[in-house]
């Protein structure tokens, strides 16, 4: 049995698909596909991380010697394996897109206030006056997305 058949074998024996292992590793689904169709193999990272996953030893994994599948469930191992990111937390960039926005439809929002207000001094103004209502709808559109 090769390394590829032994790896197939232990997901299977799992339950656990190519996508869901691929995300635990960081990798690529293509690149399980390819372990498991011996097409290429892990590096030794990977290959204590499946060991890990797997339940079984390296040796098993990478030789077929050692202690092989165990028939355990997957540990909490890996758990510790994916990267600990929260989901509601947005990355820094859009956070500062967001203040961006939100400045610039303040901004639009009082021009769009002076220029109404401008509008209604100078009585037949009927243009200015929709260039300011343009200007508010403007800002509540970008301060909404």
């Amino acid at each position: 049995m090769t390394a590829g058949e032994r790896i197939y074998k232990c997901r299977k024996a799992k339950k656990l698909s190519q996508e869901y292992v691929a995300t635990i590793l960081g990798v690529s689904r293509q690149a399980v596909s390819k372990w498991e169709n011996d097409l290429s193999v892990p590096d030794t990272v990977n290959y204590i991380n499946l060991a890990k996953i797997f339940g079984v030893s390296v040796e098993y994994l990478a030789f077929g010697e050692g202690d092989g599948p165990s028939g355990e469930k997957i540990s909490v191992l890996t758990e510790e394996l994916i990267p600990q990111k929260e989901a509601d937390e947005p990355e820094e960039e859009e956070k500062e897109k967001g203040v961006f926005f939100i400045i610039l439809a303040m901004l639009l929002f009082a021009i769009g206030c002076t220029i109404i207000l401008v509008s209604l001094l100078m009585l037949d103004s009927f243009l200015i006056f929709m260039i300011g209502v343009l200007a508010i709808v403007l800002a509540k559109k970008i301060g909404m997305d």
